[in-house]
């Protein structure tokens, strides 16, 4: 646990703070296309871990890419570079940061006031070392760690971005994956508006034959799936127009992470055409991102946090149908819905909430409080 509680709430503040300023200027220069500059940066990941970094973390490195003109998106601590038998190159500067956030209990069974990560205190407790009440105490705590670039790491196996680049992806065929991996029911009809509708539980969209793209049309499927998925993952969308303004920064977000965790191309993909209304109806929402996220910085991340639920959500349905086509092929008209793995979605919304909940209080966040709206559905 970091030693100054206040210079680590300090430095993750100015970590937020730079990331929307970044977003900001984006935003403004180049409005809804504002993701377009940044397409090969949504993918970061940690070579010694192998899993994706999410949620702020996935937007704070993808804004180190796009500021430090990165193509490698590889990223690891210190001592994971060392730990791993790599080292820094000469005069190289980490130019990432994450955060890094766990679960503390304080004790004074050692003498003096000190505190265990919940995992030793539960040992403790198996051990009848530490009374059992003691983790009732839980609380969580955020500390910033700072990354180096696989590029300025010397000994890591260099990263070819052409090697590593997917195949044109075939947009369509990614669309129709994702309509039939959707929660709810999909309609397209001959209208010039597309919207979620929680009363109905489905999602209404303008056939796809109205887009001038398909990156258009898929762009435009993400964006309502991410909103469909508020009930799924426990997302309480407030009914003010502040409310639906995060909602909306939330879906963009969303949408963002989702594709590129499907292999679209990013650039085609932020840069597509989704029609005059939806331009239209979207220039006062992203006015309304943008003066929250100033006044706030924490926005964005409790923004992003929601997001990557929301990627994650739909993500695992649409890995999940297509592992279902390649594996088994069943007649024509199979049905394709499908039950996502409760369990893991649970575990991964328990830190989500938690740290929402730890984000949007600036407080200690008790493991009791973070695990009841978690339980709720």
């Amino acid at each position: 646990m970091p030693r100054d509680r206040g210079k680590t709430d300090d430095a993750i503040a100015r970590s937020r703070a730079e990331i929307v300023s970044q977003m900001a200027r984006a935003m403004e220069r180049d409005g809804l296309a504002w993701a377009a500059e940044w397409k090969g940066c949504w993918s970061p990941v940690n070579p010694t871990t192998g899993r994706c970094y999410r949620g702020i973390n996935r937007l704070a490195l993808a804004a180190a890419m796009r500021r430090e003109g990165f193509e490698d998106p590889r990223w690891c601590t210190f001592n994971q570079v060392r730990d791993a038998g790599w080292h820094v190159g000469r005069g190289a500067h980490a130019t990432g940061a994450i955060e890094f956030w766990s679960w503390y209990v304080p004790t004074k069974a050692f003498g003096g006031d000190r505190v265990v990560t919940l995992e030793r205190a539960e040992r403790l407790v198996r051990d009848g070392r530490l009374p059992a009440e003691a983790l009732e105490g839980a609380f969580l705590a955020g500390r910033l760690s700072h990354v180096f670039n696989g590029s300025q790491i010397v000994g890591m196996e260099p990263f070819d971005a052409s090697a590593h680049a997917p195949a044109e992806p075939e947009v369509e065929r990614i669309a129709d994956e994702l309509i039939a991996s959707s929660r709810c029911p999909v309609v397209e009809e001959a209208t010039d508006r597309a919207f979620y509708r929680p009363s109905e539980d489905r999602i209404h969209l303008p056939r796809r034959e109205q887009f001038m793209v398909m990156d258009g049309f898929a762009r435009t499927v993400l964006h309502e799936m991410c909103h469909s998925t508020a009930r799924a993952v426990g997302r309480d969308v407030e009914r003010t127009p502040e409310g639906y303004a995060r909602e909306e920064l939330v879906a963009e977000l969303g949408s963002v992470f989702a594709a590129a965790d499907a292999g679209l191309d990013m650039g085609r993909f932020a840069d597509a055409d989704m029609g005059q209304t939806y331009l239209d109806n979207h220039a006062a929402y992203l006015r309304s991102w943008l003066g929250a996220i100033k006044d706030d910085p924490a926005a964005l991340a409790r923004a992003a946090t929601s997001a990557s639920k929301a990627a994650d959500y739909m993500t695992d349905r649409h890995e999940r149908l297509v592992e279902e086509r390649d594996c088994v092929r069943g007649p024509q008209g199979k049905d394709h819905s499908l039950q996502v793995d409760s369990r893991s979605l649970s575990e991964r919304r328990l830190s989500a909430m938690a740290v929402a909940e730890a984000m949007l209080s600036g407080e200690r966040l008790s493991i009791r409080e973070a695990v009841k709206p978690t339980m709720s559905h």
